[in-house]
């Protein structure tokens, strides 16, 4: 017991043993090999499922094995060619064929047609669709990728030298995959090679700071930064290699926030100067970002105390200014200011960068170090990709909402490019529904196939066999992240069937806060990786103007669709599939027709050219809010004017009111706005009044009426109990 207690003591008083180090040191090395075997396998899931919906990468390797097969190809001509004439030719060339075909491992080779399209010329075209962070593998070298438009990104001016080295032991470079559909509808994928980075301040040091003229200022500028910032360079490269900085560039850049950025020196300069920090990937980057953090925010505290001895330095004999300031020189890293441009997701940063906009059709050109490069963007043109709209009917408890851990599905309706299907589980419909068709009106065909399940996980099996089969790159619902999605995921996991392993699709709000599969909340957002996901309801809620008692599904189709959809209240619907299955089949469907032509003609051409303009997929210009949207523009033009974005303003902790006490909410949760009259009202204008007599004379020929209307009528009173009727009338 002593001994216990003894630990317990040493435990309290904050003592760390050695074997507390080693077991903390071995739980981060578990925690980092169970995060690195999650990704691998994420991966080879990944790699599976763009293989099962016909997802080819375009690269530099696969240009090389386009190459190959039509060389075997001619070669095989030639064969044929010199053996005219001998019985045995056509078995000759089957066998070169088989053969070819077993070294490409292929079922088939591809005609001259079809090579010519998958691109054996080094270039294809193609629509984008979706965008997703990913990895390439580390390239040989120090290779810069190139822009868009096929130039060189590594604008500024390097500060790491080749004694510093500049690699990071073959660390995975960061890209984006693209998916895209070519002409005929070909479905292929590529990715673009992008390289993370961050800006950081430092103090400006230079004559421009100064205020300092030297001649031609612009032209010595490159030596006098590398000369006053050699030294922050190579701290910043020493101490932070290790953790995975690739290498650093030295630049100007506007800053609106900078007291001086409108002098004429700044301007011919280009700005301040900064330091642009340069990494292989995403993960490299916040590792940085968490040390450069924290010596920010030493150097904060730092100049605020220095900036106290320095006001209070008369009152203080020992005060000693100069070695202050050699105090600080001993250490570059104090110099440094700010960080931006930190907190850009990786996604903007590429398409800001690149010029990479979703809805697009580009010519993409493989490089041989990793990736491709996009040029000839068409933002006009129109593509024609796959749409699947789909709605699921469940059972439920009496006056209760679905539950997916006890209720099932025993209906799922979609469309797929304006044909119908409805699939129906015989365990709640009571007999088997024929084909049928819902056409609310001509312009809005509604043909439906009907397929009669026996059970639910038959009924959710066959909906994911034929997803697959029609393989949508654009999948529509009606407030599918909160209810169809999640439930039909948890009705999946019920039967040992993963979303994301069957059709790439995922709760991304649940990865990334750690949450469980299938809850159902207001932050769900479902994504997926071959097809992206559309939520009408966002739509309706942000950019439709209808009222909030009128974003249901039934109310936006009279409004928006003209008609009247079919309705049956949720109480009587596990009742109607039992004992009237073709009305309730008609409801099933009227929601996937509803949901699918509202998509068509609202929802498709507006956010998808939004995405010509935003830097983001389409996704997120679906879902984010307006203020996101513009200050992605913003940034797209920023970055066009080398400006430098500033950090997004964070609200203190604890806020006070003038009285300095301490403000416990700050909501306007519960006011209103009271429009009482309409028109421009100006204190700086003249107005004029025009009086009419003949009105005033009206109102006091008539008062006895008017008080009478007021006290009996308004006010709900006898008149002859008013004492002082006569005395006020006499004074109106």
């Amino acid at each position: 017991m002593g001994r216990k207690g003894g630990n317990n003591n040493s435990s309290s008083s904050g003592l760390r043993t050695t074997d507390d180090t080693s077991d903390a040191l071995a739980r981060a090395e578990r925690a980092r090999r169970f995060r690195e075997q999650r990704i691998a396998n994420l991966r080879r899931d990944d790699k599976a499922l763009d293989a099962k919906f016909g997802y080819d990468e375009f690269d530099f390797k696969h240009v090389q094995e386009l190459k190959s097969q039509l060389q075997k190809k001619e070669r095989r001509e030639l064969l044929k060619r010199q053996l005219v004439g001998n019985d045995k030719a056509d078995a000759v060339v089957a066998t070169a064929q088989q053969q070819d075909n077993r070294g490409e491992g292929s079922e088939a080779m591809m005609t001259e047609a079809e090579l010519v399209v998958s691109g054996i010329n080094g270039k294809r075209r193609g629509w984008v669709f979706n965008m997703i962070p990913t990895t390439l593998p580390a390239s040989s070298g120090n290779d810069t990728q190139p822009s868009a438009m096929g130039g060189d990104d590594s604008g500024g001016f390097v500060g790491a030298g080749e004694e510093d080295g500049g690699d990071n032991g073959g660390a995975e470079r960061a890209g984006v995959e693209l998916f895209l559909i070519d002409e005929e509808n070909r479905k292929f994928k590529a990715t673009v090679a992008h390289e993370p980075y961050f800006f950081l301040i430092p103090e400006d040091k230079t004559a421009a700071g100064f205020g300092v003229s030297s001649g031609d200022m612009k032209a010595n500028d490159v030596h006098e930064l590398q000369t006053h910032y050699q030294d922050l360079t190579s701290t910043i490269i020493r101490m932070y290699q290790p953790r995975g900085l690739n290498r650093v560039e030295i630049l100007r850049k506007m800053d609106l926030d900078a007291p001086n950025h409108l002098g004429l020196q700044s301007q011919n300069l280009g700005g301040r100067p900064m330091i642009k920090l340069i990494f292989d990937n995403v993960e490299q980057l916040q590792r940085v970002k968490k040390d450069v953090m924290d010596v920010l925010r030493k150097n904060e505290q730092k100049r605020k105390d220095q900036g106290d001895e320095f006001q209070f330095a008369t009152f203080d004999a020992n005060y000693n200014h100069d070695e202050a300031i050699t105090s600080r020189k001993e250490d570059p890293l104090a110099s440094l200011i700010d960080i931006r441009e930190h907190d850009v997701p990786y996604i903007v940063r590429v398409c800001t960068d690149l010029g990479l906009r979703a809805g697009c059709w580009y010519t993409l050109t493989p490089i041989s170090s990793g990736g491709v490069t996009l040029s000839d963007r068409d933002n006009l043109q129109k593509a024609n990709p796959t749409v699947l709209a789909f709605d699921i009917e469940c059972t439920k408890a009496p006056l209760k909402f679905p539950d997916a851990e006890v209720d099932s599905i025993f209906m799922i309706s979609y469309m797929v490019n304006e044909q119908g299907y409805l699939l129906l589980s015989r365990h709640v419909v009571g007999k088997d529904v024929a084909n049928f068709e819902y056409t609310p009106k001509p312009k809005y065909p509604g043909p439906f196939i009907v397929l009669n399940e026996l059970t639910e996980e038959a009924l959710i099996r066959r909906f994911l066999t034929e997803f697959q089969k029609h393989a949508p790159q654009i999948v529509v619902t009606y407030n599918g992240d909160f209810f169809d999605w999640p439930f039909l995921e948890r009705r999946a996991a019920e039967y040992g069937l993963d979303l994301r392993r069957e059709i790439g699709f995922y709760n991304a709000a649940a990865n990334n806060s750690g949450g469980g599969a299938g809850v159902m909340d207001n932050s769900s957002e479902y994504r997926g990786r071959t097809a992206v996901h559309m939520d009408a309801f966002c739509w309706v809620k942000r950019d439709s103007y209808l009222p909030q008692g009128s974003q249901g599904l039934k109310a936006v189709t009279k409004y928006k669709l003209g008609y009247d959809p079919v309705e049956v209240d949720p109480e009587d619907m596990v009742r109607y599939a039992r004992d009237r299955p073709a009305h309730m089949a008609s409801y099933s469907v009227s929601d996937a027709v509803a949901t699918y032509y509202l998509y068509d003609k609202y929802v498709h051409m507006f956010i998808f050219s939004l995405c010509t303009i935003i830097p983001m997929g389409p996704e997120d210009v679906l879902r984010k809010g307006s203020g996101t949207l513009c200050e992605a523009l913003l940034m797209v033009e920023a970055c066009t004017k080398d400006i430098i974005c500033p950090n997004k303003q964070k609200d203190p902790v604890a806020k006070f009111t003038e009285k300095g006490n301490l403000l416990e909410s700050e909501t306007y949760i519960g006011g209103k706005v009271e429009c009482l009259e309409t028109g421009v009202y100006r204190s700086d204008i003249e107005y004029k009044f025009d009086l009419k007599p003949e009105g005033f004379q009206g109102l006091i020929d008539n008062v006895d009426r008017v008080m009478t209307f007021a006290i009996e009528v308004e006010g709900g009173i006898d008149r002859r109990k008013i004492t002082n009727y006569d005395e006020v009338g006499a004074m109106l």
